[in-house]
Formats: structure tokens, sequence, C-alpha cells
């Protein structure tokens, strides 16, 4: 069981108010997440997720606090490291990005997931509508054919240096692994392996083993296993419910199954940002995952989660 890091850096994947009380309780109270960690490690509980980038006084407080534990207790901690992509010099566009990723899943003739098509689930999935505009802006790409044409997607880059300097900013901290973000779907989509390659050699030049995080299992991880692309462990969204399973939950499933059979699977977003109790996802997740990930903003709710993973048998 890993302790996720967005309720501690304001994010609830529930409402514009629920992330307001997260940062005033938490983002902001290095003393409430103290009390968090600490319990966690009462509980034996040593593994510890974060979100540094983009920095900000709440991912610093939250950085610090992992610090000042390491200092006392063998923790370890994974960081997810979002993946700078620029076309031209200018980063590319999220909207566009997803509208190329959709495009793919229609060249690859992926059956529609059971909620109706691959576009509406990317539309609706609750997750994703706390993204600013999200279903305007995205509708608006697909409608309109924004995705990147092939003589562009030839021409998308890394900023290398950007990424250097971000994962040396955390040389501080206990690292188990480094996780590059979810642009990695992207990467996957459009078959930029060699830059695939570039981030996973940037990690271990500066002595670090690597993590995919993948939200898009019935896409990437098809590819990363016809690749056998160079990384130790994926994380990917897994859940009852579905949520940013894509393109859909029976689909995600059964690659995450296979995908297991060679690397350690971390299940994410397990209680699909509190709509689902931890009992209830918990059950689902049994013999799916190899570990998972649970954020919790409460000591009490730490406490729910961690009796749930004891009485389903997860690994702890």
């Amino acid at each position: 069981m890993i302790i996720g890091s967005l309720p501690l850096i304001g994010i609830s994947y529930q409402s514009a108010a629920k992330d307001i009380q997260y940062i005033q309780e938490l983002a902001y109270n290095r003393t409430a997440i103290a009390k968090i960690y600490e319990k966690a490690i009462e509980l034996g509980l040593t593994n510890f997720a974060a979100s540094p980038f983009p920095e900000s006084r709440v991912t610093k407080n939250h950085l610090s606090e992992l610090k000042r534990l390491s200092e006392t207790h063998p923790i370890s901690v994974i960081p997810c490291v979002g993946i700078p992509l620029g076309l031209q010099g200018k980063s590319i566009d999220v909207y566009r990005r997803w509208a190329t990723v959709y495009r793919t899943y229609g060249e690859m003739n992926v059956p529609p997931s059971s909620t109706g098509s691959i576009l509406k689930s990317f539309l609706t999935d609750p997750i994703l509508q706390f993204r600013p505009n999200w279903k305007e802006n995205l509708s608006i790409a697909v409608s309109d054919g924004k995705w990147y044409s092939s003589s562009e997607i030839s021409a998308i880059h890394l900023f290398t240096q950007e990424v250097e300097e971000n994962i040396s900013k955390l040389e501080k901290l206990p690292i188990q692994e480094i996780e590059y973000g979810s642009e990695l779907d992207f990467l996957f989509a459009i078959e930029r392996l060699d830059l695939v390659g570039e981030l996973i050699d940037i990690a271990h030049a500066l002595g670090y083993e690597v993590a995919f995080g993948i939200h898009h299992a019935g896409l990437s991880l098809s590819k990363i296993l016809e690749a056998s692309v160079e990384a130790q462990t994926i994380l990917t969204p897994i859940n009852p419910l579905g949520v940013m399973m894509f393109p859909s939950r029976d689909s995600a499933v059964s690659l995450i199954k296979k995908t297991r059979e060679k690397y350690r699977i971390i299940g994410i977003k397990c209680i699909a940002g509190g709509r689902i109790q931890p009992s209830h996802a918990f059950k689902y997740l049994h013999e799916k995952v190899d570990d998972f990930m649970v954020g919790v903003a409460s000591i009490s709710e730490l406490l729910e989660a961690f009796e749930a993973a004891r009485d389903t048998g997860l690994k702890l």
C-alpha cells in the first residue's frame, strides 16, 4: 500500500470546494501532513508518492515533509515527473495531444467501450471533468481534426534539460523509482519510442530506475509489451467503475493481467477520486495488481483504507 499525494497538495477530483478545503486544511498545513505520515509509519506503511511539479508552495510543503520523514524513518518515494514535449520549440497542446490519441484508437479499430464511444468516455470521465473547459476544448480539437500530422509527429522533441533539472531537484528524496507521467500514452500512441528511450536513459544516468504512469492501458500496454520497453513498474488506473481506464475497463484489465507477467503493476485511481468505498474497491483489486496507491486526506481515511486492504488480503 502506497500513500498517494494528491489530497495532500489540494487535489480532490471531487469539487472545487473540496480542493479549497484540502488546500487550506492540508496543503498549507505541514503539521496535518506530518500527523498522517506519522500514523502511516506507525501502521508499518513506508512507501509514498509525490507530485513535485509544477513547483508551488503546496508541492514544496509536501516534499519538505517527505524529506523530514526520511531523516528518521526508512521510507521510499515514487515521484511523478511530467514529460515536457515540444514542437518547434513550443510546448505541445494538451487537447491536440488527446485528439491524436483518440485518432490512434480509431486507426487500431479498437472496439468502443461499453458506455459508448471512446470519445464519449474521454469527455465524460468524472476525473477528467476537473480540467478547465475539458469537454468543450477536446470536442473542438476532435471535430476540427486538430490531431498532430505525421510530419509534426516526427518533429516532436523532448525538452531534455528540463527533465534532467527536475529529476536532479529530487536528489534528497529516498527515491524508489522515477515515474514518468501520462504524456507517455501520447508517445506510445504516436510510436515515438526513441523519446521513451531517451527518458529512460536520463533516469538511468542520474541513478534511478523507471516506472511508467499509463492511463490508456488498452493502447499503451500492448505497445509496451510489443517493444519490451525497459522499465520495472507500470502505474495504471484500476477500479470497478472504470474511471480513467481507457478505452474501457474490460480491455484495460485484460492487458493489465497480461502485462503483470513481465512488469510490476501498481494500481492507481483505485477509489476513483473518493467515489468508491475502499472495501469495495480493494476487493476488485485482489489478484489484479502487485501493489496499489491510495490518497488519504485524514487519519480516519488512512485507517479506513488500511483496514480495508488488510481485510481484503492486499499487500501492505
